[in-house]
């Protein structure tokens, strides 16, 4: 059987076409001329067992559910069906997954980590990573800003707010160091996502815990 469409050859009981995986159908127009296939041209044999295990999701992905075939979405590798040309989660087109992958740009990872030393989440910035780079920027920003002017108060209420502050600016710069070497290596971050939201809120506690043992303490 050859498909009306691209003109590939295809065995006589597919349902689908092996080169442009369109569906077959008795009314189906007829090619204007045949298109002649190229020697080292692919095709894609149907077979009649039952039906192969899932392919794992990629940018070549494809797997076989029942007599449908469906395709892995690039970006967030949800399958979907053949006949869709958008992904139906986030609507990435169909035709990125066909393009090749573009090479990953140079990162100077040195300049990167004296960045980050100096402002924690520069570095990040520097090799791309800027919703997680603006984030520690701000918290170190308004920790540091915040533990200095309370400290300048005086008083022991003071004291008490700047300690948690300043731990938490230390643990934000010494993690983001470690975080730039973990994706030099290709690994996840350590304080990213619930991490970072955990020692936001470990600095809150230690500050109202603070604050409530100096009220305590003047009013004993």
């Amino acid at each position: 059987m050859r498909c009306p469409r691209c003109g590939a050859t295809n065995p006589d009981t597919a349902q689908w076409c092996g080169q442009c995986f369109g569906r077959f159908s008795e009314d189906a127009p007829e090619p204007a001329e045949a298109q002649e296939i190229p020697s080292d041209a692919h095709d894609v044999v149907a077979s009649e067992a039952p039906a192969a295990p899932p392919v794992a999701a990629g940018r070549r992905g494809f797997r076989r559910q029942g007599d449908d075939i469906q395709w892995a979405c690039p970006r967030c590798e949800h399958f979907n069906p053949i006949d869709l040309q958008h992904c139906e989660v986030c609507g990435s087109a169909f035709i990125e997954r066909l393009r090749d992958d573009e090479p990953e740009p140079s990162r100077d990872w040195r300049a990167a980590v004296a960045l980050s030393a100096l402002a924690p989440g520069a570095g990040h910035v520097a090799v791309g990573r800027h919703s997680s780079g603006i984030a520690r920027l701000v918290l170190f920003a308004g920790w540091l800003l915040g533990a200095i002017a309370l400290g300048g108060s005086g008083g022991s209420r003071a004291v008490t707010v700047v300690a948690p502050l300043l731990l938490g600016a230390l643990v934000l710069w010494a993690g983001s160091l470690v975080d730039l070497h973990r994706l030099q290596r290709g690994d996840k971050e350590l304080l990213s996502g619930r991490p970072l939201l955990w020692l936001v809120l470990a600095v809150l506690t230690l500050m109202g815990i603070g604050l409530f043992a100096s009220v305590g303490g003047r009013a004993g």
